[in-house]
């Protein structure tokens, strides 16, 4: 089952730039506001933002970098929810960093802050937001930071040629907003690499199978918001199916089915990140 937040995603980016000067340190600011409820930040937009300002791998690696990552959110924020959103907020952004996306790197500061003193009715949006605040001490004028040019990795979709009948695979990358069969953007490339791959491969069959995190009993399905139906896995499977089908692939050549939460990848779900992984869509060879 999947907590019910509002349908309206926002994300705006405020960056503030002090250019570093000799045996001084770096202290710049990023913050991401967000919509009333909301925990998600697109991927594709934290990297492109870094990386316009010179923020590459290279960088984080370095000895001396320091993150510090701290959560907020306003009085009217749902309510009790306060707290859980602002922790929610801390620690979606410090996965982002600690993924391995850029080695071993380790936030070195978590916190979160709640509104306080609330006055009934006013509402103040500027809190519902995360904020990553960069330090580096740096001994002298830097180079210019040239971003490194992006290595395109093998998609785990290429072993679905190799894969025996009966056998899924995990399809990452495709993920879902909170309560919805929507994508999120960064899955446009999944869907189009598991077309070109249906393409190129004319007999290849499939099963696609939707799954759903966050739920009470394995059979419990979640509801999706935009429907009011309790068939959130099913519908995150047809929209895959659905995708396929207009693009040209017969549908005798695909099935699909919800599967709730009968199959999770991680149990019990501790963290965000344990919600993020069951919340997903695999594939299972069909037919060859």
């Amino acid at each position: 089952m999947t907590t019910r937040i509002l349908p309206v995603f926002f994300l705006s980016v405020l960056f503030a730039m002090q250019k570093p000067s000799a045996q001084s340190a770096i202290s710049d600011t990023i913050e991401w506001h967000f919509e009333q409820g909301r925990l998600a930040i697109d991927a594709n937009r934290l990297t492109e933002t870094l990386a316009s300002k010179g923020y590459d791998q290279s960088f984080f690696n370095g000895p001396d970098i320091e993150l510090k990552v701290i959560g907020f959110a306003d009085c009217p924020e749902l309510e009790k929810r306060n707290e859980d959103l602002a922790k929610g907020r801390c620690a979606y952004l410090v996965n982002y960093f600690e993924s391995g996306r850029f080695g071993a790197l380790k936030v070195g500061t978590k916190d979160f802050q709640v509104e306080k003193n609330c006055t009934t009715g006013i509402e103040h949006p500027e809190m519902r937001k995360v904020q990553l605040v960069i330090g580096k001490k740096v001994i002298a004028e830097p180079a210019p930071i040239v971003p490194e040019p992006v290595v395109q990795k093998p998609s785990t979709l290429d072993r679905i040629t190799d894969m025996e009948i009966g056998q899924t695979l995990v399809l990452d990358g495709l993920n879902f907003y909170p309560g919805s069969h929507r994508t999120l953007p960064e899955a446009k490339s999944v869907l189009k690499k598991l077309l070109e791959i249906m393409n190129t491969n004319p007999t290849l069959k499939i099963e696609i199978q939707g799954h759903v995190c966050c739920g009470k009993k394995p059979d419990e399905d979640g509801e999706d918001e935009e429907t009011g139906e309790y068939n959130l896995s099913w519908t995150r499977a047809q929209f895959v199916y659905d995708h396929l089908i207009k693009n040209g692939i017969d549908p005798t050549r695909i099935t699909y089915k919800g599967y709730a939460m009968t199959r999770p990848l991680v149990t019990p779900e501790i963290t965000i990140v344990d919600q993020v992984k069951n919340r997903r869509v695999e594939v299972m060879v069909t037919g060859k």
